[in-house]
């Protein structure tokens, strides 16, 4: 008789043990939590601005397409067509004289994804003191647009704006180009804005993986 109580207590032991190991869910690994949550956060749009406004350490992306809804025209009938006057289509204005305006982008907190980041800006301004006055020498100067620049043409402003902005790079992140991994680019603006007196150039770096 106490034989069938000893075989009785571990027949329950057992019963007792695999249901436990049944209902048990695994605790998850370092690598599951990892993928479980985002590293990435959305862009954070604090306003809209021309890219030649941006300041320093101000973050920027470009603006998402615009989203085009889709609208149903109902057909009309003949006598509707026959009453509506045709009046002719109003003229868009001069384009030609249009005043150009610089890219509009989105100034975003650096925080979340972005297109880049400024590090430097500046206008820019003939050296007075170049030795040869046929071909002006473009320094930074104060911004003023009363003052009237020649355009010096795309290739002498982009030069320029590339050398400055090295040189900037190089106050700012303490460390020449060459030997950063970093990727420094920069906007200028187009004849139309120059001739318009904004000749900011803004200088900025990519942001790193």
């Amino acid at each position: 008789m106490r034989f069938g109580w000893h075989v009785l207590a571990i027949f329950v032991l057992v019963l007792s043990s695999c249901s436990s190991s049944e209902t048990s869910t695994p605790e998850p690994t370092g690598e599951q939590q990892v993928e479980s949550s985002s590293t990435t956060l959305p862009p954070v749009i604090l306003g809209l601005t021309p890219n030649l406004e941006l300041q320093v350490d101000q973050c920027w992306a470009d603006l998402p397409p615009p989203v085009t809804s889709a609208t149903t025209i109902e057909p009309h009938s003949p006598e509707e067509e026959s009453e509506t006057p045709q009046t002719a289509p109003e003229p868009l204005g001069d384009l030609v004289s249009s005043i150009p305006v610089p890219t509009v982008v989105a100034e975003v907190a650096c925080e979340g994804t972005n297109d880049g980041q400024v590090f430097a800006t500046f206008c820019l301004g003939v050296n007075p003191q170049a030795d040869d006055p046929t071909e002006p020498e473009l320094v930074p100067a104060a911004c003023d647009p009363a003052v009237e620049v020649e355009w010096p043409g795309d290739r002498a402003l982009r030069r320029t704006a590339v050398r400055l902005c090295l040189q900037s790079f190089t106050q700012r992140f303490g460390q020449s180009y060459g030997q950063s991994d970093l990727v420094a680019k920069e906007f200028t603006p187009t004849e139309g804005i120059w001739n318009r007196g904004q000749r900011t150039v803004v200088c900025w770096v990519e942001p790193t993986a």
